[in-house]
């Protein structure tokens, strides 16, 4: 089963990219932005933490 899930999720994604490719480049960016910015904000509160 989860085959058929990830295959169908990989199916969707790729009409997707193949309808609207420069909005959905834009919006992966955005989200790897948005992570590196989540994971600069833990890495700070936790060396304040591990220094405290």
């Amino acid at each position: 089963m989860p085959f058929i899930v990830y295959g169908a999720l990989l199916i969707v994604l790729g009409g997707v990219l193949v309808i609207h490719p420069f909005g959905t480049v834009l919006f992966v960016l955005q989200l790897l932005g948005a992570s590196l910015v989540v994971t600069a904000i833990v890495e700070i509160i936790e060396a304040w933490r591990w220094r405290s």
